[in-house]
Protein backbone atom coordinates (compact mmCIF):
# COMPACT_ATOMS: atom_id res chain seq x y z
CA UNK A 1 0.00 0.00 0.00
CA UNK A 2 0.73 3.86 -0.58
CA UNK A 3 0.24 6.62 0.70
CA UNK A 4 1.52 9.90 -0.87
CA UNK A 5 1.30 13.24 0.86
CA UNK A 6 2.07 16.78 -0.42
CA UNK A 7 3.07 18.24 3.03
CA UNK A 8 5.91 16.52 5.37
CA UNK A 9 5.15 13.87 8.25
CA UNK A 10 4.69 16.34 10.50
CA UNK A 11 1.00 17.26 8.69
CA UNK A 12 -1.81 16.30 11.05
CA UNK A 13 -3.82 14.29 8.54
CA UNK A 14 -1.06 12.47 7.05
CA UNK A 15 0.17 11.57 10.48
CA UNK A 16 -3.32 10.38 11.01
CA UNK A 17 -3.49 8.44 8.41
CA UNK A 18 0.06 6.68 9.06
CA UNK A 19 -1.34 5.75 12.75
CA UNK A 20 -4.60 4.37 11.26
CA UNK A 21 -2.75 1.99 9.00
CA UNK A 22 -0.04 0.65 11.85
CA UNK A 23 -3.53 0.10 13.89
CA UNK A 24 -4.57 -2.02 11.23
CA UNK A 25 -1.22 -4.08 10.92
CA UNK A 26 0.52 -2.12 8.43
CA UNK A 27 4.52 -1.22 8.70
CA UNK A 28 6.16 1.75 7.27
CA UNK A 29 9.04 0.37 5.41
CA UNK A 30 10.27 3.49 3.22
CA UNK A 31 9.50 6.87 2.82
CA UNK A 32 10.45 8.29 -0.92
CA UNK A 33 10.67 11.74 -1.90
CA UNK A 34 9.32 12.63 -5.53
CA UNK A 35 11.65 15.88 -6.64
CA UNK A 36 10.73 17.98 -9.80
CA UNK A 37 12.68 20.54 -10.81
CA UNK A 38 14.77 20.48 -7.81
CA UNK A 39 12.56 20.55 -5.34
CA UNK A 40 11.00 17.95 -3.49
CA UNK A 41 6.68 17.85 -4.17
CA UNK A 42 5.53 15.08 -2.41
CA UNK A 43 6.29 12.27 -0.08
CA UNK A 44 5.53 9.02 -0.81
CA UNK A 45 4.89 6.57 2.01
CA UNK A 46 5.04 2.46 1.83
CA UNK A 47 3.93 0.29 3.90
CA UNK A 48 3.31 -4.07 4.17
CA UNK A 49 1.59 -5.89 6.42
CA UNK A 50 1.42 -9.95 6.52
CA UNK A 51 -0.85 -11.75 4.70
Amino acid sequence: MTVVATDGPGDAETSRKIVQLGGEGWELVDVESLVKDGASTKLIYFFKRPK
